[in-house]
């Protein structure tokens, strides 16, 4: 009996996994631009902590048999580094596509401080797997000769969200409502900053 539990645990599992790849996908900027611009322009993306909550749940077993499971962090629920990667990738893309910059590259590394340089500072991000709920603490910086200028941001994915919304949100969607939310801080304050340095 105890092995015939097991199979229909991991089996369960492995389907409940199966389900939706939570990687984060390009992340939309859905407003018109108020700035335009041929500066060019590089990101710099830096990391820091990443970390994600246990989750519990109960896996029905049968008529009245419901069984508890346990799990701990899953790295790839957690706002990590590629979904960060992506994240930065986004705005690049959403700088060129709207003419706010000509963004040539995005880095981990040092970047051409001749153009103007965005570093984007994932403090911290956390993910709590019992709604999907993430929360972002992200600096930017953005500098272009000895002009400057620094933000720090934090973002809750299920902010202003309904109840039904957070309680039917899984990751991949959970990873995107916070992504969206940050795209929506960052770029009116770049669009400040290019107006500034026209």
């Amino acid at each position: 009996m105890k092995k015939i539990i097991y199979a229909c645990l991991l089996s369960s599992l492995v389907l409940l996994t199966g389900c939706v790849n939570p990687a984060l996908v390009k992340v939309p900027y859905d407003k018109p631009a108020t700035v335009t611009s041929d500066k060019k322009a590089s990101i710099q993306l830096m990391t820091g902590v990443v970390e994600g909550a246990s989750g519990t749940t109960l896996m029905y077993g049968g008529p009245g048999v419901y069984i508890p499971i346990s799990t701990g962090p899953i790295p790839e629920l957690q706002f990590n580094l590629k979904d960060q990667q992506v994240f930065a990738i986004s705005l690049k893309d959403e700088l060129n596509r709207l003419n706010i910059l000509n963004v040539l590259e995005v880095s981990e590394q040092k970047v051409n401080t001749d153009n103007m340089v965005i570093q984007l500072v994932f403090a911290q991000t956390s993910h709590n797997p019992h709604m999907q709920e993430y929360f972002l603490n992200v600096g930017m910086q953005l500098q272009l000769g000895n002009k400057t200028f620094a933000k720090r941001y934090e973002v809750i994915s299920s902010e202003g969200e309904t109840v039904w919304t957070k309680l039917n949100t899984n990751a991949a969607e959970g990873k995107m409502f916070a992504a969206k939310k940050l795209m929506l801080k960052i770029l009116p304050d770049i669009q400040a900053f290019v107006e500034t340095v026209k």
